[in-house]
């Protein structure tokens, strides 16, 4: 009975550390895509460039694709830094990007 009980316990160990490996390289994958465009682009779109950022700047190859962390990784490790910038709360036809604070 107990060398039984001891099988048991090490399969269901066995079972636990693979959900666990699974759930890691799992969480690796991006469900979507990460899309990055340089700051220095970024900051030198006119606004109704802006306004279809994703589709319009895809087309005109200014975005860079990542699908794993571990791809975003590697290219951090070659000096690749990210920032958040964000036009949509923040920029109207009138107001300009370069030089806006707050």
């Amino acid at each position: 009975y107990k060398r039984k009980l001891k099988s048991l316990e090490v399969q269901e160990e066995a079972r636990k550390e693979a959900l666990v490996q699974s759930g890691i390289s799992s969480a690796d994958e991006f469900s979507i895509p990460l899309a990055v465009i340089s700051a220095t682009g970024f900051l030198a779109l006119p606004y109704d460039q802006l306004q279809r950022m994703h589709e319009g700047n895809r087309d005109e190859h200014r975005l860079r694709f990542f699908d794993s962390i571990g791809r975003l990784q590697d290219e951090q490790s070659n000096g690749l830094r990210l920032i958040s910038l964000s036009y949509q709360h923040s920029v109207t036809p009138q107001t300009s990007l370069v030089g806006k604070s707050g």
